[in-house]
């Protein structure tokens, strides 16, 4: 019983002296696994400007984190952490065709100099849905143009892991 009792102690020690680091509320890059689940809002700032009379379906943009991504109370993404994405698709602006529409989605995100693979639900803009002052939106017959700096949310479609 004495020995077991000494093993207690020992062992309350040890852990005392050499326990767990305290928990952070953020994660360190490079440093754990993490999981960001499906519904997640990312806020981002774009890089590059987009329109309908210069940007092309599958054009690649840049932007950065306009917001840190934050899940049960832990950062896991800092604000301007890069991502990137393309332009789904777009319809120009003709008078058979109506007014202009420009279709985005996210496609990746770096973190810790990896990057990783992310889905989002489509951005779409065109007249009847701009719903951010950034983005300049014409009428039938004239084209969509989101200027640099723009703040856009995606929500993403599918958890990430990193």
């Amino acid at each position: 019983m004495k020995s077991f009792a000494k093993l207690l102690l020992i062992s309350s020690l040890l852990v005392a002296v050499c326990g767990c680091p305290a928990q952070s509320s953020e994660v360190r890059p490079g440093s754990a696994h993490f999981v960001i689940p499906a519904g997640t809002v990312l806020r981002v700032t774009l890089i590059d400007a987009l329109s309908t009379d210069v940007s092309l379906p599958g054009d690649y943009f840049s932007a950065s984190l306009a917001e840190a991504v934050v899940v049960e109370g832990r950062m896991l993404l800092e604000k301007g952490t890069q991502v990137r994405g393309h332009i789904f698709d777009l319809r120009e602006p003709s008078r058979w065709n109506g007014a202009a529409a420009l279709y985005l989605i996210l496609t990746e995100i770096t973190y810790g100099g990896k990057t990783f693979a992310i889905t989002t639900q489509q951005f779409a803009a065109a007249p009847d849905l701009a719903t951010t002052a950034d983005i300049n939106v014409g009428t039938r017959g004239k084209d969509i143009h989101i200027v640099a700096r723009t703040r856009i949310d995606f929500i993403l479609a599918m958890q990430v892991e990193i």
